[in-house]
């Protein structure tokens, strides 16, 4: 059921109108940080001051007030800080907003190109993500300032001679990451590999059976208990996965399964439909841009993606790595946990194909497969239209 409430779809839909419209200017060839500032500013007034939203909201007003993550040292430290200016936990959330945006904006540079559809699809993509886990997405925010100085490395090389420094500010960030959520190391991991090694695109003839295979049958069928034993590794080497270890058979097993996740079938089906094709559209368009590198006579149609193209590769094949472990384990918490931030980044590869859309390398069918998108229109419709409770701000609370 669909529901409205005056100020917080206006302000959202105009944080959204902000996004599209300062992409508009950054993709013309305008400066970057300049009209990006409106972009972090609102942003993080907008993040900042909602109230009780998001499934973990609550909980980390205490964690604000009671110190409860310890072990995630800077995370706490951070807070105290915050404490001793006298900050209160509601106000911190500003604080969390901020370097997430920026963090965001510093990773899209090299794609600003593309801002038109990037920034109100990075928008969409990752609004629910910020609000849901709050921790998760702070740590996040140097995930994407990490992946970025890597691309930076990987460009430059082997034309410059990469700098200790380089690596010194990689091995920070991912520590600053990890000191906030464990959890980090993780998308830092399989990022970095990705972004080293998986030069090509996921092949679509291979990743679109797998991915349906995976939502239809092996989401119904496989034994999470099997999982245990990588849950038991995880906990032995970090103190928060040990509570995970401790509780290994509800975790991991058929009563793990949170059925509120559970769709109806119209709407898998939708998503299937979007992610099948986000799989084809973009193998399709990456090979092309691939093959209009060579001097081969037989490619007539051929659009070029720049010297970004390594980077464009890295983040489809992280998002069809997410998409298919996601629609693999729905339903189970912690493996959802890990890999929707992986998904999210689909907004980059859509980006890019709607930008391209009208380019001779798609045909009508490929045009009929783009109305898939649609389905992530519809997952930002449900975050502003689609909820019980009203949406609060700070200013409700009194």
């Amino acid at each position: 059921m669909l529901n409205f409430d005056f100020t917080y779809d206006f302000i959202n839909l105009l944080l959204l109108g902000m996004m599209i419209y300062v992409g508009k200017l950054v993709s013309k060839g305008k400066s970057y940080w300049k009209p990006c500032a409106w972009i972090i500013i609102m942003f993080t007034l907008v993040e900042g001051a909602r109230y009780g939203r998001g499934v973990d909201y609550l909980h980390y007003i205490d964690v604000y007030n009671y110190d409860l993550e310890k072990e995630q040292v800077l995370f706490t430290f951070i807070n105290r800080v915050l404490k001793s200016l006298g900050i209160s936990a509601e106000q911190a959330f500003f604080f969390y907003a901020f370097p997430f945006v920026l963090g965001a904006m510093y990773f899209m540079k090299p794609m600003r190109k593309y801002a038109t559809y990037l920034f109100p699809l990075f928008l969409i993509s990752f609004i629910e993500f910020h609000e849901s886990f709050i921790r998760q997405a702070l740590s996040f925010s140097f995930i994407f300032i990490y992946m970025g100085k890597l691309n930076n490395i990987i460009e430059s090389f082997p034309h410059k001679k990469i700098k200790v420094v380089q690596w010194a500010e990689l091995f920070l960030l991912a520590v600053i990451a990890y000191s906030i959520h464990s959890i980090a190391i993780v998308g830092i991991l399989v990022s970095t590999l990705a972004m080293i090694f998986l030069w090509k695109p996921f092949p679509w003839v291979i990743t679109v059976p797998i991915l349906l295979i995976g939502k239809f049958y092996v989401s119904q069928h496989f034994d999470f208990s099997y999982l245990n034993s990588l849950l038991q590794f995880l906990g032995s080497t970090n103190e928060k996965f040990s509570g995970y270890t401790e509780n290994a058979d509800m975790w991991f097993s058929q009563d793990a399964i949170n059925e509120a996740y559970t769709r109806n079938v119209v709407i898998q089906f939708l998503e299937a439909f979007a992610c099948c094709s986000l799989a084809y559209l973009g193998n399709k368009l990456l090979l092309r841009s691939s093959e209009s590198h060579t001097d081969s006579p037989r490619q007539q149609v051929s659009i070029s993606l720049g010297g970004h193209y390594k980077l464009y590769v890295a983040l489809f094949n992280i998002s069809i790595i997410g998409l298919v472990i996601l629609e693999t384990f729905y339903n189970l918490e912690i493996v959802r946990r890990v890999s929707y931030c992986w998904e999210l980044f689909w907004f980059v590869p859509v980006a890019i194909i709607l930008y391209y859309r009208k380019s001779k390398i798609f045909n009508t069918l490929d045009r009929f497969l783009m109305l898939g998108f649609l389905y992530w229109a519809w997952q930002y419709i449900r975050f502003l239209f689609a909820w019980q409770d009203v949406p609060m701000f700070i200013w409700d609370k009194i």
